[in-house]
């Protein structure tokens, strides 16, 4: 493994440079968010190897699969990015001032060392079983080398056939499915000159890094230290997404980038910087040329976007709100235009629905099997971490609800309607759907509700201080 790893580290350092730069060049007041600079290294990574999944994509199409051409064009791409960075930082002048919203103070003494070595032990030992999984799986679990990995092997070694990898005789493979993970594995292959094992399982390390630092920053960023920490021990402790993130499936990559998106959208709520929806409707884009299933997200994320704004400011806010969105999935979505109009085979959930569609629907012992579906899958998720959840919540107790909240709240749960609705309509028999796919549909939403969870229910030392403080204000008014 160690003869191609210089050529895959190539390949890996210049996405995250070009995204530093165009994030730096679309929002450069990162170090204003409090530890901002963590956010921005975070959200370059998965931006730049969404974007340069997408250029691979187009490069094929224009020139085929060789190192020349992608290395030329992915130079283009950082000169570009190395320019708009320059123009930013001569003509950003002074920022307008708007103060970070108060955090709780991080937690210390005991508690504190506690509560971080923690969270550091169980990074460790997720770590640890994920560098065993890969070595006994180095090539990962059925999807992989059944659908994404065979799908990259035709991108690099396909030469002028690459196309045939799309043939609707593969329908088995789901040849419809979007490309930006078998994109990224065959071009650190081209950048390797060999279709090695390593690639693939450092796309998935990296996108599974991700999400814990993004979830992390974000609370951090947005709620403070403490819930950081406890948001991404949760995490870490849902051995299910850990799993996923070893099996080398797109399920990992696609909830970091809706992780992504919706910590970008709620900062954009709350701080009222055009540049961080930009960003955010990038990060959608992305996770749209990741699984179709990324494609529902973005649906619903312009949709609630909309009525949201519509609401608030009317028709000038909705227009300028939903275009800063939509202009920052531009990219992604003009590749996935082209992808689906050009290449892709039909569906197999679109093109098997049929004159039975309508009995289906008002189906209610079908709606009520999916349903019970969901609660199982959810409650079973990470060996029961959401009824850890709940009784966290409980026993912490307040709430610190904004109202901007509901926007990702809703945006999730359009797509939880919207899978509900793929399973009443599903032209496959729906006990073997409902098992072998809705644990990782769960994975693609879990991180971002996790997200949504410590913003809103307050860690145990804040809720405490805010308990003890109550009954001192009580006691000073009786006194």
């Amino acid at each position: 493994m160690s003869a191609p790893l210089p050529g895959i580290l190539a390949g890996l350092i210049l996405p995250e440079i070009v995204g530093l730069l165009l994030a730096y060049a679309i929002y450069p007041s990162w170090r204003r968010l409090p530890d901002g600079r963590a956010l921005w290294v975070l959200v370059a990574a998965g931006g730049g190897v969404g974007l340069t999944a997408c250029l691979f994509f187009w490069g094929l199409v224009a020139l085929g699969p060789a190192l020349p051409a992608t290395l030329a064009l992915e130079l283009g791409l950082l000169a570009l990015a190395a320019g708009a960075a320059f123009w930013r930082a001569r003509r950003r002048g002074t920022p307008a001032d708007i103060p970070p919203d108060p955090r709780p103070a991080p937690p210390h003494g005991l508690y504190g060392r506690l509560l971080t070595g923690t969270f550091a032990l169980a990074l460790a030992l997720s770590g640890l079983f994920s560098i065993a999984a890969f070595t006994y799986e180095p090539h990962g679990r059925w999807d992989a080398y059944a659908i994404w990995n065979l799908r990259a092997r035709y991108l690099f070694g396909g030469g002028d056939q690459w196309r045939a990898g799309f043939d609707p005789a593969l329908a088995w493979t789901h040849p419809d499915y979007p490309l930006l993970l078998p994109g990224s594995v065959a071009r650190l292959w081209l950048y390797s000159g060999e279709a090695t094992t390593l690639a693939p399982i450092l796309v998935g390390g990296l996108f599974t890094v991700l999400t814990v630092g993004l979830l992390v920053a974000g609370v951090n960023a947005l709620r403070g230290r403490e819930a950081a920490l406890w948001a991404g021990l949760m995490l870490v402790g849902t051995i299910t997404f850990v799993q996923h993130g070893v099996y080398q499936y797109a399920d990992v990559p696609l909830s970091s980038l809706i992780l992504a998106a919706v910590v970008l959208l709620t900062a954009y709520l709350r701080r009222g910087e055009a540049g961080l929806l930009v960003l955010a409707g990038g990060m959608a884009g992305f996770a749209a040329w990741t699984k179709n299933e990324g494609l529902l997200f973005l649906l619903s994320s312009a949709a609630v976007l909309g009525v949201w704004s519509l609401r608030r400011g009317g028709l000038g806010q909705a227009g300028r709100e939903l275009g800063g969105f939509l202009l920052g999935a531009l990219p992604a979505l003009l590749t996935v235009l082209l992808f689906k109009l050009t290449l892709a085979p039909p569906n197999d959930l679109v093109s098997g629905q049929g004159a039975e569609t309508a009995a289906l629907l008002t189906d209610p012992a079908r709606l009520l099997s999916i349903i019970t579906a969901f609660i199982d899958g959810i409650l079973g998720l990470g060996v029961g971490t959401p009824l850890v959840l709940a009784i966290y919540s409980a026993l912490v107790g307040g709430r610190h609800f904004r109202a901007e909240y509901r926007v990702p709240i809703a945006i999730l749960g359009g797509v939880l309607a919207g899978y509900v609705l793929v399973y009443l309509t599903t032209p496959h028999d729906l006990a073997w759907h409902l098992e072998t796919s809705l644990e990782r549909l769960l994975v693609h939403l879990w991180p971002a509700a996790l997200f949504l969870f410590f913003l809103i229910v307050p860690p145990p030392a804040e809720a405490w201080r805010a308990r003890r403080g109550a009954a001192s204000r009580a006691a000073a008014r009786f006194s």
